[in-house]
């Protein structure tokens, strides 16, 4: 009876454990999900914008931010919810 209930405890400590481990995950995702690129990161999409004519980034913060930095004039376009790509207007 003990080797079971020693089983049976390890059993709901290693669930407790996991179900710790997915609410931190959850919290860094969001937490990473809303923040602004770092200024290096802009200005590396910023050339790729002025050498490729596009570029792509995952969230509509990053867009911005790079629609707003680059010198041309640019547009956003919404792939899905994931996926944002980021075209120079040539007129």
């Amino acid at each position: 009876m003990y080797f079971v209930t020693t089983f049976l405890n390890f059993i709901v400590g290693a669930a407790e454990f996991m179900g710790l481990v997915v609410i931190i995950l959850i919290i860094k995702y969001y937490r990473k999900r809303g923040q602004h690129m770092s200024q290096a990161q802009v200005n590396t999409k910023v050339k790729e914008v002025a050498s490729k004519g596009m570029t792509t980034c995952t969230t509509p913060i990053h867009a911005m931010d790079i629609v707003n930095a680059c010198p041309v004039m640019t547009r956003i376009q919404r792939v899905n919810d994931n996926l944002f790509n980021i075209r120079e207007v040539r007129e």
